[in-house]
């Protein structure tokens, strides 16, 4: 196996430092024990193309990989942290199940506006008796006309605090099969 980078994440690599330098550098520990999500730094990632990378670009990503996007996250938060908690919230999670798991209209919905760094979608899973196993949640979902009811409680949600939205996820029916979620807007619920 070769663990060697190819050109492209190599270049990959470099173009990043340069703008997480240039960008996030002169304040790049400031946020540092304010618990602030600095929004303002998403629409930047995004315009640079580190929004979506390893999401297909027929949904509006870069069509990357994960390594490449993993690369694109570490480099930044070398240079400044915080910033590396935008690119995680504009590559992982919650925008990776709606970008391979969620409807067209889900997908111009939410993935568009995340895309763009102008929303955060962030997965609530967790809860206090059964964690993150979603074969043990507790939380159930059912159907009531066009809607979704929901009834349970989440715990813990990576930038949960910063979020726009939400894929909650829930118990549809029993066993292993009856697991999946919903998308919850601040909108919506």
């Amino acid at each position: 196996m070769d663990f060697q980078l190819s050109d492209y994440q190599r270049d990959l690599v470099a173009v990043t430092r340069e703008f997480a330098r240039a960008k996030f550098g002169p304040q790049a520990f400031t946020w540092e024990g304010r618990d602030a999500f600095p929004r303002e730094y998403l629409p930047l990632l995004a315009a640079q193309g580190l929004a979506g990378i390893a999401i297909p670009e027929a949904d509006g990503g870069q069509g990357a990989t994960l390594l490449d996007a993993v690369l694109a996250i570490e480099t930044i938060a070398q240079v400044c942290p915080a910033a590396g908690d935008c690119v995680q919230a504009l590559n992982f999670g919650a925008i990776q199940q709606v970008a391979h798991h969620g409807s067209p209209t889900l997908k111009d919905r939410y993935l568009g506006p995340c895309l763009r760094g102008e929303r955060v979608i962030a997965i609530a899973m967790s809860e206090p008796e059964a964690g993150s196993a979603v074969t043990d949640l507790r939380t159930r979902a059912r159907t009531d006309g066009g809607e979704v009811v929901l009834n349970g409680q989440k715990v813990f949600s990576t930038n949960g605090d910063h979020a726009d939205d939400f894929v909650v996820w829930a118990k549809f029916g029993e066993g292993s099969r009856g697991a999946g979620a919903v998308v919850v807007g601040e909108d919506l619920g």
